[in-house]
């Protein structure tokens, strides 16, 4: 009889947790969402595979606060307007390569750009998935061959593609790939959306280990990075971490 109480309540808790953390990263949207707000990029649709609001405005802080200049963005999208509309903004003189498989998207999203008068600041790199390969990932020697010629070596770099319908681990050899080749500068951050699913996590845990850096694991995305550059994590992402850090002081 106890036993069963004692499950119960377990399940309970269980449950209330589960409400609480879903709760929070809805909160966190919103309050990104008008952060985002500010960047006045006009309507651009969003859909549920686009970047969160907060995983965005996390990328962007890194990008002004730690001077990230040379970013990749695997899959292109939202995340290249309101990157592309910050850098004109502020003055920034940074590339944005973006690759994605669908020439068409990538068209379209263009005409925003040129519509906010940032088009000069994105090199689109379009790569169908080579389905020969176990992974499902890009064409290499197509991305090899654009990033050797322009000499690209990346020192921030946002992962949200390919999709991972045909192959849950499509995503996995983003990372080995661009160490191989030598495209990762010393110094960088790394973002890898949809975290929330076990490939993804596993994923992002594999690379902490092949790149001997630190992992913070925000949920629904997760950075990793190396060197001594300030914390970008957002406001509304600090609550947490400040009373982790007050935790460890008490005790």
């Amino acid at each position: 009889m106890i036993g069963k109480v004692i499950t119960f309540f377990n399940t309970q808790f269980q449950k209330l947790h589960l409400a609480v953390l879903e709760n929070r990263l809805k909160l966190n949207d919103i309050q990104a969402s008008l952060e985002l707000a500010i960047i006045e990029v006009g309507f651009i649709p969003k859909s549920s595979y686009s970047m969160s609001p907060v995983a965005l405005l996390h990328v962007i802080n890194e990008i002004v606060i730690n001077n990230r200049r040379v970013i990749l963005e695997v899959g292109t999208g939202v995340s290249t307007v309101y990157i592309a509309k910050v850098a004109r903004d502020l003055g920034l003189e940074l590339e944005i390569i973006s690759i994605d498989e669908n020439p068409d998207w990538q068209n379209t999203i263009l005409g925003y750009l040129k519509k906010l008068g940032c088009e000069d600041i994105v090199r689109f790199c379009h790569s169908g998935i080579d389905e020969a390969s176990e992974y499902g990932w890009y064409q290499e020697d197509v991305l090899s061959t654009f990033f050797a010629k322009n000499s690209f070596r990346f020192d921030c770099i946002i992962i949200d593609a390919p999709s991972t319908h045909n192959h849950v681990s499509a995503r996995s050899r983003a990372i080995p790939f661009l160490m191989e080749s030598g495209f990762i500068q010393e110094e960088y951050a790394i973002y890898l959306d949809d975290t929330y699913r076990s490939a993804e996590k596993k994923i992002a845990n594999d690379w902490k280990a092949l790149l001997q850096c630190k992992l913070t694991d925000y949920v629904i995305y997760t950075e990793l990075t190396n060197g001594n550059g300030f914390v970008s994590r957002p406001i509304l992402q600090g609550h947490k971490y400040r009373m982790m850090e007050y935790d460890k002081v008490e005790g």
